[in-house]
Formats: C-alpha cells, structure tokens, sequence
C-alpha cells in the first residue's frame, strides 16, 4: 500500500518522486500493519485462552469419557464404541423418520 500511494502521489513520474515522501509512506503503513497485526494476534490469543480455561470443555470431556451425551450449545456430541465422536449440529440435524415439510421450513 506504501508502495502504491507512494507512485499515486508522485503521478508516476520520476522527477516528482522523492525520497522521504516515501520513508513517510513505509514507516507510516509499517507502524499501520505492524498495530494492526499486534492487535489480531492479541485478540486470537484471548480466544485461545478463553478456551483453555473454559469449565464447560472440562466438563464436557468428563461427560464423554462416562460414555454419556454431551450437550454444548448447539452441538450434540457422543462417542461411538470404536472411539470416534459423533458431533453434530442440533438445529440442522433430523432423523430419517422425523424429516417433514414443516420441520424443514423450521
């Protein structure tokens, strides 16, 4: 983007080109991306953090490893006899006998 503002500013032309317009440019947009990718990476943090430390997951994991149903959110989750788990989506999930018209357009 320095780059590109830097040639727009100038009109493309060689002698409107100076060098310290584009240092301005490239500490400007660095110091831009720089906050910008500071402040992602603390925010993805934070969730990671938030996950780790969440009760909900322990307890979860408890529920699973009793052989019982885990109830999160939206999600059903249980775990087959072959060690797998079964997670699927409650609100878009229905039993073959219990597909009907109406529950569709629900």
């Amino acid at each position: 983007m320095a780059i590109i503002m830097f040639l727009i500013e100038s009109e493309f032309k060689f002698e409107n080109m100076r060098i310290s317009a584009f240092l301005i440019y490239i500490i400007v947009f660095g110091l831009g991306g720089l906050w910008s990718g500071l402040s992602r990476i603390d925010q993805v943090d934070s969730i990671y953090l938030s996950l780790i430390n969440n009760d909900d997951i322990l307890r979860g994991l408890e529920t699973l490893q009793a052989g019982e149903t885990w109830d999160h959110e939206n999600l059903v989750i249980h775990s087959e006899n072959d060690g797998s788990l079964v997670v699927r989506n409650d609100l878009y999930w229905f039993e073959e006998d219990g597909v009907s018209p109406a529950k569709l357009n629900d």
